[in-house]
This record gives structure tokens, C-alpha cells and sequence, in this order.
């Protein structure tokens, strides 16, 4: 049998409401990325492209701005700027799990990490 889950209360109003950047701000590299992709958004609108034209190009712009997939920081600032593109739009959800597929083929070749001693 299915049950319907019971959706969750909202925060009290006296907790602060957390404000969420869409930016991509909060990672250089995914920042990066996102630049290039409204730099080349508004390029081609200002060369008056169709929007659709514009977002097209601008997402081949995003994917042209991701580090490549090659050791552990570049692995990890991929999956960020993959998992940044799908939320945003910049992926279809399908070559966005491709994508996410290869960084963790990627992360599996570099072996065991060691652990941080505490």
C-alpha cells in the first residue's frame, strides 16, 4: 500500500529564513562557469540571437568553463559545476547523470583517500 508523506511545517517565523544564492558564488570554479555562461547569454542577445539560440550557446559556454576531470580538486569542482548546471538548466537531467557517472569513475580511479587524523 502507498502512503502520501505528510509534508513538512514550515520554519517557525522566528527562525531567520537562511538566504540561498543561486549564484554560484560560494565556489570559484562554478562562479566561473556561470559567468561565462550570461557572458555569452547576453553576447548573443545584444547580437540580437533568439533566446533559445542564446541559451543553447550559452550552455556549451558553461560545459567549455568546467575544469577537466583530472585529480581530486578538478573532480570535485566538476561535480559541483555538473550538479550547479542541472539545477539551473545548463544540463538535460540525463547528461547530467552521465556527467556525475564519470566523475565517480573518475574519484574511483585515484584510489583511497587518506583519512584526516583528527
Amino acid at each position: 500500500m502507498i502512503h502520501a508523506l505528510k509534508p513538512l511545517d514550515p520554519k517557525p517565523a522566528s527562525e531567520p529564513a537562511q538566504e540561498q544564492s543561486t549564484s554560484g558564488q560560494d565556489n570559484p570554479t562554478v562562479a566561473r562557469c556561470e559567468a561565462e555562461w550570461q557572458r555569452t547569454y547576453q553576447s548573443l542577445l545584444n547580437k540580437k540571437k533568439s533566446n533559445g539560440q542564446a541559451i543553447l550557446n550559452a550552455n556549451w559556454a558553461f560545459r567549455e568553463a568546467m575544469p577537466t576531470p583530472v585529480g581530486y580538486s578538478n573532480i570535485c569542482n566538476f561535480i559541483a559545476c555538473v550538479i550547479y548546471g542541472m539545477l539551473m538548466g545548463r544540463f538535460e537531467s540525463r547528461e547530467g547523470t552521465k556527467l556525475l557517472y564519470g566523475a565517480q569513475v573518475a574519484l574511483n580511479t585515484l584510489g583511497p583517500r587518506p583519512r584526516m587524523q583528527q
